[in-house]
């Protein structure tokens, strides 16, 4: 049985005219419950909306549901109706895409401070995860992040920033038994173990980078002599 409150709707300045299109695939009047809260916060994404509650005020603003469709066809229908309306206050030409949109710096600093904090939540990191735990990637995506880290690495300012974000940084023991752990059940796999290989045949280190290791060397045994 067909819902009528999901599928497209359509915010609208009565003033000028100009509009918003959107859509849900579960409860368009629980969407523009939100939309309501965010212009009332001033903290809505699209800053031409935002601007125009400001001006106006709440009350020049229509709520109008266009049409009821299935969920599957919600994305379908809103890109319809906006290749037809033209909305002026929508950032982004296509449905259900944050294509042409571009946060403030303002807001990103803001979802950057926001992420770090849920991450010094213990509860929050082990849902993630545990929601990432033996899910494989596909050999393209592997490919993408590989692209993606090789070429951080390649500017000096980046490698800088991210040394500097582990300088000093010290893992727990129960976090160093469980990296230790994982490292020894990955050098069980025959396959693992070439591709490591294969990875380092050839390879030239540093003088620095050898430096670097005979002075790791020293300190564990160092420690290993004292621990007897």
């Amino acid at each position: 049985m067909l819902r009528l409150d999901i599928g497209v709707y359509r915010i609208t300045n009565t003033i000028n005219g100009n509009c918003y299109v959107g859509s849900s695939a579960k409860s368009i009047r629980k969407r523009w419950k939100n939309h309501l809260s965010n212009l009332r916060r001033d903290v809505h994404r699209s800053a031409h909306l935002q601007n125009a509650f400001n001006l106006y005020g709440e009350d020049v603003f229509q709520f109008q549901i266009l049409c009821s469709v299935d969920p599957d066809l919600c994305v379908l229908f809103e890109q319809m109706f906006m290749d037809k309306l033209k909305p002026e206050y929508n950032l982004a030409s296509i449905a259900g895409s944050n294509l042409g949109y571009k946060h403030s710096p303002e807001a990103r600093a803001n979802m950057s401070a926001a992420n770090k904090k849920s991450m010094q939540n213990p509860e929050r990191r082990a849902k993630l995860s545990a929601a990432l735990f033996g899910k494989k990637r596909s050999l393209k995506t592997r490919a993408k992040i590989s692209a993606a880290v090789k070429k951080q690495w390649e500017d000096p300012k980046q490698r800088t920033k991210m040394c500097e974000t582990h300088t000093g940084h010290t893992h727990s023991d129960e976090t160093k038994a469980k990296m230790s752990v994982a490292q020894k059940e990955r050098f069980k796999d025959p396959e693992a173990r070439a591709k490591i290989s294969r990875a380092l045949r050839g390879r030239v280190r540093s003088p620095e980078h050898c430096e670097n290791i005979r002075q790791s060397k020293l300190f564990y045994w160092k420690r290993k002599r004292a621990e007897a």
